[in-house]
């Protein structure tokens, strides 16, 4: 049980990961927790 846990709060951490570095490429501002919890949320639904 605690493994699966481990295994999709890497997958998310790794997701936030991404959407921040594209942004830093791109040159735009870096989006907030918020922003992150909100998009994550929109797209599992």
């Amino acid at each position: 049980m605690a493994a699966s846990h481990a295994g999709v709060s890497r997958h998310a951490w790794n997701w936030g990961l991404d959407i921040c570095l594209k942004a830093m490429d791109a040159g735009m501002k870096l989006p907030t927790a918020i922003d992150l919890h909100k998009r994550l949320v929109a797209e599992v639904k």
